[in-house]
């Protein structure tokens, strides 16, 4: 799932960085917010990349309570974060989706 969700991001990085960040036309049509001047959605997609090593643990590798805890943790934050970037995204877009539409889809 991790190679596949990682392609989509690939491919729609290519597409933001080849024809809609430098489109004059294409960047009026999206919402920037005050970070026009950066490349945000960039560092959206790094984050987004970086939780993936996060969310592949399959199994709990220390043997201390404390140490399983801790990686339950993380797990759960990462799935938090992606997320929010999954939202900034859509909002980047013009999405006409909310946390509301998004939270009665089950892959969510």
């Amino acid at each position: 799932m991790k190679d596949k969700a990682q392609a989509h991001l690939s491919f729609i990085t290519r597409i933001w960085n080849s024809f809609i960040y430098t489109n004059t036309f294409n960047q009026k049509r999206i919402n920037f917010r005050d970070n026009k001047g950066t490349n945000y959605f960039g560092d959206i997609v790094k984050y987004l990349s970086d939780t993936f090593v996060i969310l592949e643990i399959k199994e709990l590798r220390n043997e201390t309570y404390y140490d399983n805890f801790s990686n339950a943790i993380s797990f759960l934050q990462a799935l938090y974060v992606q997320q929010d970037l999954i939202e900034e995204l859509l909002f980047i877009f013009s999405c006409k989706s909310n946390k509301g539409i998004l939270k009665k889809d089950n892959n969510y």
